[in-house]
């Protein structure tokens, strides 16, 4: 049967609330991940005598960057592709004007 208000407004309340909650542990793990490279980054840096070679940090940290910024740039394309792929599914995009209303 037809979807109810109350019943729509508690669809949309769970989805958001599923929405949130993923994307609260995708956050959470790439905070972890970025912990644990930095981590690397430090352990690879240090010479057995305790000396940080600048060098690999320098090169460790740029590549960090890169894949930051390459990951940025896919999550930016995904997110375009789904806007797209709703206005194309979207009832109202083939709707005309009504003067009857």
């Amino acid at each position: 049967g037809p979807i109810t208000k109350a019943r729509e407004v508690e669809i949309v309340q769970r989805l958001h609330r599923e929405d949130q909650q993923k994307r609260e542990e995708e956050s959470m793990k790439r905070k972890q991940e970025k912990e644990a490279q930095e981590e690397e980054i430090r352990r690879l840096a240090v010479r057995k005598q305790g000396k940080v070679r600048p060098e690999t940090f320098f090169r460790l940290h740029l590549d960090r960057l890169q894949r930051e910024e390459t990951l940025a740039e896919k999550r930016r394309m995904k997110e375009q592709q789904e806007e797209k792929k709703l206005k194309a599914e979207s009832i109202h995009n083939r709707s005309t004007h009504n003067p009857r209303v």
